[in-house]
């Protein structure tokens, strides 16, 4: 290894850590990605089950999604304008 690593120095490139707005950028872009996620999750199922089943188990179930669903709207879209 230390032949290999002496013949070519003159390719060597030391290592520098990313610029901390790249990093900020990197870890606020996961979190959105993460809220998208769990918010996909969320809203599918109640999507798909529409027309399927009962018209007041929809409502019902509607009903008790939405202050989540619309809590990580609020906060995908707070993610959003923190990154740009």
């Amino acid at each position: 290894m230390a032949e290999y690593a002496f013949r070519f120095r003159d390719q060597l490139r030391l290592w520098e850590p990313p610029r901390q707005t790249i990093q900020k950028l990197a870890l606020l872009s996961a979190s959105r990605q993460r809220l998208i996620n769990v918010y996909n999750q969320l809203a599918g199922p109640l999507a798909e089950q529409q027309g399927v089943i009962d018209p007041t188990l929809q409502k019902q179930l509607s009903k008790s999604c939405q202050g989540s669903l619309t809590a990580l709207e609020k906060d995908r879209n707070g993610a959003a304008r923190a990154g740009g």
